[in-house]
């Protein structure tokens, strides 16, 4: 019987992981300041030689466990193939050069906000992804579907961000499902662009308050509470959020679009306004 061997076929993946693993729980130890110190990055003096070390260590640091689990699963995912078939040296110059333009960006052009995760580096990797599949003349609708799902997650989470400086790992999923349904809407249901807003703004309603009652009442994480919003249902939807739903719906539907079209050169059906 041939013996089996355990080969470390993805040594740059695998020891990003680690990294950003250890960096998360020195900033536990530290309370966050190492993670500030060393894995964020902001706008910061010139002078600073942690300002340049910063603009390629901030994709090892993350908000938290769920951040980084998150990322990790996608990265571990997609990572390996890709390292076995450019190589490592070839992967780990890209993650840097990742690394380099979204903190070069962030420098630059937000100097209010501070930037920290994977999340760049995962988005590299799924569009190389893309165009290796691309090569072969087929896309795995696997890939598709990971894309989606992903964008969907961080699209959301960003939002709730910038609306309430904070975010939960649950939101990730919740956003992931609600975009993987909304953006099948204009490419399977024939119909009007501010219809499929209107019936995903209802679908992302009835998926928040099913994932409301899960975390919230179930396993009490007092993720979101809307008991002080008017027209709430137990305190987990609430009218002037089905109301905001209605434009982000829109700029998901459109954004899949794009997106389908620039990675995988998918059609997509004449849209209509009304």
């Amino acid at each position: 019987m041939k013996k089996l061997v355990i080969r470390f076929n993805s040594p740059v993946v695998l020891c990003f992981a680690l990294l950003s693993l250890l960096a998360l729980l020195l900033g536990d130890v530290t309370g966050g300041a190492a993670t500030t110190r060393f894995f964020c990055v902001y706008r910061s003096s010139l002078a600073d030689p942690l300002t340049y070390l910063r603009l390629f260590t901030h994709v090892l640091g993350h908000a938290g466990y769920s951040h980084y689990m998150g990322n990790m699963l996608l990265l571990l995912l997609v990572g390996p193939p890709l390292e076995e078939k450019y190589g490592s040296r070839t992967l780990l110059l890209t993650i840097a050069v990742t690394a380099l333009v979204t903190g070069l960006v962030q420098f630059i052009f937000f100097p209010q906000t501070a930037l920290l995760g994977a999340s760049g580096v995962v988005f590299m990797m799924i569009v190389l992804s893309s165009f290796t599949e691309m090569k072969k003349g087929g896309i795995p609708i696997t890939l598709i579907l990971v894309v989606v799902f992903y964008l969907g997650g961080m699209f959301y989470c960003t939002v709730e961000l910038l609306w309430r400086q904070w975010t939960h790992g649950s939101m990730f999923l919740l956003g992931g499902l609600c975009f993987w349904t909304v953006s099948s809407l204009g490419r399977r249901v024939r119909m009007p662009l501010l219809a499929q807003m209107a019936l995903g703004a209802c679908i992302v309603t009835f998926f928040e308050f099913w994932t409301g009652v899960l975390v919230n009442r179930v396993m009490h994480l007092g993720v979101w509470d809307y008991s002080a919003a008017p027209f709430n249902l137990l305190g987990q939807i609430c009218l002037p959020f089905t109301l905001l739903w209605f434009p982000l719906c829109g700029i998901g539907i459109l954004l899949d679009r794009g997106m389908r079209r620039a990675l995988f050169g998918t059609p997509a059906p004449q849209l209509r306004w009304v």
